[in-house]
């Protein structure tokens, strides 16, 4: 691959690669990503990361990437949670508003407010480990919340059905954060 590869062409990888991911299982992506399974993705992880998705990304591009992500997360390595909410969030739009953004914004609220990761949320409330979170999931996960709690069964699959691109009845983490996403919560929970 050319190693000139410029912006515009680095983002659409990007994004391609996180169009690949929306419907990836949690605990395939982490052993992707951390394959020794230290919980943390060094630079030659990532880099070793991307060529699993057929992405033409250049190894010295993807280093950088990984450097821009470190330096944004003000971690590294990186924890395998800051690099999935880095991949989710990357060369997205943010999400428009709508009448389920209040109820999105403040689950994450409640999760930043318990000292918790998006991530960390997700895999605890994926209780059957398919690594994807059902309705059932998400409305035990959220009756955890003092805040949460009283959401019910009808908004909660609203709110799933609109953040579930492939209609599976089930969220993939990818989409999990991306729907939470407030990143200046996020970063504080660090």
């Amino acid at each position: 691959p050319d190693e000139r590869l410029g912006a515009p062409d680095l983002m659409r990888e990007v994004s391609n690669l996180r169009r690949q991911l929306l419907d990836a299982p949690a605990q395939s992506l982490e052993r992707l990503l951390d394959p020794n399974g230290d919980r943390s993705v060094s630079s030659e992880e990532f880099v070793a990361f991307l060529p699993q998705f057929n992405l033409d990304v250049p190894q010295l591009q993807a280093g950088a990437l990984y450097e821009q992500m470190a330096q944004f997360m003000k971690q590294n390595p990186l924890t395998v949670d800051s690099t999935v909410l880095c991949l989710a969030i990357m060369s997205r739009d943010p999400p428009p508003v709508n009448r389920w953004s209040p109820m999105a914004e403040k689950i994450g609220s409640e999760i930043s407010r318990a000292g918790k990761s998006y991530a960390w949320a997700f895999r605890y409330w994926d209780t059957d480990k398919d690594g994807y979170l059902s309705l059932d999931e998400l409305q035990m996960g959220l009756q955890q919340l003092p805040a949460t709690c009283h959401y019910c069964r009808p908004a909660l699959a609203a709110l799933l059905a609109k953040h579930d691109p492939m209609a599976t009845n089930k969220v993939s983490v990818s989409d999990f954060m991306a729907c939470l996403d407030s990143i200046n919560k996020q970063l504080e929970t660090r």
